[in-house]
């Protein structure tokens, strides 16, 4: 049988003067937002699944039903190296990425987004890929109108945000292979990737993660620096190192 253990992650003390039950909702939707950001500081699911309220009048307890536990609820701890913030600035990271989460104009977009670039565990490399995709969609549909390509709305969001990329996988540029975009689109129509092409597009997708996740930093005002996904962080993985070999082995898949 799996013994499954609960944490407490946030306590709060209420104004006697407003209505408990109001400020209760108002900080479990607070929460949920913190939970989040940790989430995806952490690359790994957190969820808040209950509170319970005590007053000298009353004690509620209250569970979310539309809430599940994730895979990896098991695991006590994160392993070193796949968090995107280190523990060391996990506070300061929370402390300064919280407020602008919260003022940014299309919150809701951005809550979408960074829930699905967190990792999923047994998920089809293809599905993946596309969930990916629309993470970066909804960053940069406040730059997109009727009129605007996707390749001038993404290089203004990048600009905007001090986002570099040039280190990673092209998004839209085809030059020396097909672009991330291309390969999303490739894979929106069926198109068959064989086995010989299998690791280019499973380390595709992982720099489509790291550009996503990025954007993510930049969106919040961080220092891609101060993160596992700065290029310094990032020369030492496979994926970083061959991409541009990887890149040409999907040229010859059609698109």
């Amino acid at each position: 049988m799996k013994r499954l253990c609960s944490e407490l992650v946030a306590t709060f003390q209420f104004d006697e003067t407003t209505d408990e039950h109001r400020q209760v909702t108002e900080l479990s939707q607070k929460l949920e937002d913190v939970l989040l950001l940790a989430s995806f500081a952490a690359r790994q699911r957190c969820v808040c699944l209950g509170w319970e309220f005590h007053s000298p009048s009353h004690y509620v307890r209250q569970y979310f039903r539309n809430k599940t536990l994730p895979e990896n609820s098991s695991r006590k701890t994160i392993r070193t190296g796949e968090e995107i913030i280190t523990l060391a600035d996990f506070k300061e990271f929370m402390g300064h990425t919280y407020p602008i989460f919260m003022r940014y104009s299309e919150a809701a977009a951005l809550r979408r987004a960074v829930s699905f670039v967190i990792p999923r565990q047994r998920e089809i490399l293809e599905s993946s890929f596309l969930r990916l995709w629309s993470a970066l969609e909804m960053l940069i549909l406040p730059y997109r109108t009727k009129r605007v390509r996707l390749r001038e709305s993404f290089d203004k969001f990048c600009e905007q945000n001090d986002v570099l990329l040039t280190d990673l996988w092209p998004v839209v540029t085809n030059d020396g292979g097909p672009s991330l975009y291309k390969i999303r689109n490739m894979l929106a129509h069926g198109e068959y990737f064989g086995s010989k092409h299998y690791r280019a597009l499973m380390y595709a997708n992982v720099h489509l993660a790291w550009t996503i996740e990025r954007m993510i930093l930049g969106l919040l005002g961080w220092q891609v620096e101060r993160s596992t996904v700065s290029p310094a962080n990032l020369a030492d993985q496979y994926p970083y190192q061959t991409w541009r070999e990887d890149r040409t082995l999907l040229t010859g898949v059609r698109g």
